[in-house]
């Protein structure tokens, strides 16, 4: 059967996927996992050094978590609508602003809020990244390009804690959060060099700004609704696990009372 002279040959979908251009879509992959998870061995000293309790320092992995969510819920339609470059560009320099807010924070709130911003910048990239690839090729190719970038976001919360268990000695949580800035850098730059548009103006539509969960019509909405299902369903568990440790604490510390009572009574 001879194939359409319109439809693109497999050779020339494959060509369409410079090494370069999947290298910076691993990299997008990975940035949101590495954020997450690098400087949980450091929530100790974070609270020492911000003087407040671990519980609080946790609530920077729910703002975190929430910036992510309503990222994808609102970058995939927008980028229906005005193209992927822009929106994975200005996340991606949301995201390096934020994180060296981050690694500057002198307080919680200014930790939180930066946090925040970080989840909402690098979630252009956790969502963008695979419409890239739904947008420039089909079959094979595309399975094959996704399979790169799922096995990098797979990867990335592994290594990522281990890293950090081995930084947070020598650099402090400070340099930890340094480090995740300076791959958000270097991720800017290979979005501004090697990641070009890959939505026509023909293909573009309004996905529906005003009520998102209607219009998610597009490639990138249907991926980013699924995704946000996810990390909703991530930030219940936290704030689950979160309860039960504080319900924990006032147990123990009942306890600690009744026996310092107990011991009072027997003198």
């Amino acid at each position: 059967m001879t194939a359409s002279p319109d439809a693109p040959t497999d050779s020339g979908l494959r060509a369409a996927f410079p090494t370069t251009l999947l290298i910076a879509l691993a990299a997008l992959a990975a940035v949101a996992p590495l954020a997450t998870d690098a400087y949980l061995p450091a929530f100790a000293q974070m609270a020492d050094d911000l003087a407040v309790s671990a519980s609080s320092v946790q609530l920077t992995m729910t703002t975190f978590l929430v910036g992510i969510a309503l990222g994808q819920l609102t970058i995939g339609v927008l980028s229906d609508r005005v193209g992927r470059r822009p929106l994975l560009l200005w996340g991606s320099v949301l995201a390096l602003a934020a994180s060296i807010g981050a690694a500057l924070a002198s307080s919680l709130s200014i930790l939180l809020t930066a946090r925040f911003l970080q989840g909402l910048g690098g979630a252009a990239g956790m969502v963008l990244g695979r419409a890239v690839i739904s947008d420039r090729s089909r079959g094979i190719t595309a399975a094959r390009a996704l399979s790169v970038v799922m096995a990098i976001q797979g990867i990335a919360p592994v290594v990522a804690p281990i890293l950090g268990g081995v930084l947070v000695e020598p650099i402090g949580w400070r340099g930890v959060l340094g480090v995740v800035a300076a791959f958000t850098g270097l991720l800017v730059l290979m979005v501004a060099l090697w990641v070009p548009e890959s939505l026509p103006a023909e293909r573009r539509h309004d996905g529906g700004l005003v009520s998102p969960l209607v219009g998610l019509t597009g490639e990138a909405s249907g991926a980013a609704f699924g995704v946000v299902i996810v990390a909703v369903g991530v930030i219940a568990n936290i704030l689950a696990v979160f309860g039960l440790r504080e319900r924990g604490e006032k147990e123990r510390m009942a306890a600690q009372e009744a026996e310092r009572q107990a011991h009072r009574l027997g003198e």
